[in-house]
């Protein structure tokens, strides 16, 4: 039986100004690079959601986050259905930023708006469109 599952992103941008972003070893999406999230777990809301996920994944223990908007992230050829919530996460400490899952995630990396790697994932460049509507609107 196919179901919609819960997911959760975070755009983590550091104060030059570049986004924080993982190439993907599993699927979804392959060698693609894409913001940290992953699954809602039973029991859990989406806030902590986002921070558990964010910790697993770049060892920041400090973040906190702000919902900015979502999307149905829909792909037909990998069977799989998620309803994916964004988050600005903020952390004083970006410098700390490691890959703490490297049996999931290939390297990481530092990018300008300007100088994105070409192989987004499909939900990384949905969340990239809200974050930065968002923050033009909020953060002038």
């Amino acid at each position: 039986m196919n179901s919609v599952r819960v997911g959760v992103g975070g755009v983590l941008q550091d104060n030059k100004g570049r986004l924080f972003l993982l190439k993907r070893k599993k699927a979804p999406e392959v060698g693609c690079w894409s913001i940290p999230g992953g699954a809602v777990e039973y029991g859990e809301t989406v806030e902590e959601a986002i921070i558990r996920e964010f910790g697993e994944e770049t060892g920041l223990a400090d973040c906190t986050a702000r919902f900015i908007g979502y999307t149905d992230y829909i792909l037909p050829s990998e069977n799989a259905h998620w309803c994916s919530l964004f988050f600005a996460m903020h952390s004083c400490n970006t410098e700390w930023v490691v890959n703490r899952e490297p049996d999931k995630h290939e390297k990481i990396g530092w990018f300008a708006w300007d100088d994105l790697p070409e192989n987004l994932s499909q939900n990384t460049q949905r969340a990239l469109n809200i974050y930065r509507k968002w923050y033009e609107e909020n953060c002038p």
